[in-house]
């Protein structure tokens, strides 16, 4: 939801003084925008939403020293460059697609509904609720992303 990330990125900054770039495809731009719009700190935030190739992304995630973000192709990029990820899950199953290994924390709420999505038989939903997504507090994600930073992810 775009208030928990707005407050996540705010903490990020403010609380633990890391830099934080936002990224994504060209459909993304309207919503990054409706957050980074809403931030208390501009500065420390780069919103590259919709600007970077391929081959940029790649550098940057390779640079990074850690990516949070939901179940996407950018999550399965970084977690393939060896990125340390801090991850949300809601219509979509972890167990089927989540990353594996000490280097990832995963977030996924496990409601009844969940998954209402699902890639591999085409199972899809016309759920506006997001409360799978909702239910993942930001202080819970925020002390995940200050402890692998911490450990050098």
């Amino acid at each position: 939801p775009k208030g928990h990330f707005r407050d996540l990125v705010e903490r990020l900054v403010e609380e633990l003084g890391v830099d934080v770039v936002l990224v994504g495809g060209e459909e993304d731009v309207p919503y990054v925008k409706g957050f980074v719009d809403e931030l208390a700190c501009s500065d420390g935030v780069a919103d590259l939403t919709g600007k970077l190739k391929l081959p940029e992304l790649v550098e940057l995630l390779k640079r990074s020293a850690l990516y949070v973000g939901n179940d996407s192709s950018i999550l399965h990029l970084a977690v393939a460059l060896g990125v340390p990820t801090v991850s949300f899950f809601g219509p979509e199953t972890p167990d089927l697609y989540g990353p594996l290994g000490d280097a990832h924390k995963v977030f996924y709420a496990d409601l009844p509904c969940s998954p209402c999505l699902a890639a591999y038989n085409f199972k899809s939903s016309d759920c506006e609720d997001n409360i799978c997504l909702e239910r993942i507090g930001v202080e819970e994600v925020f002390d995940a992303c200050r402890q692998m930073l911490a450990e050098g992810g």
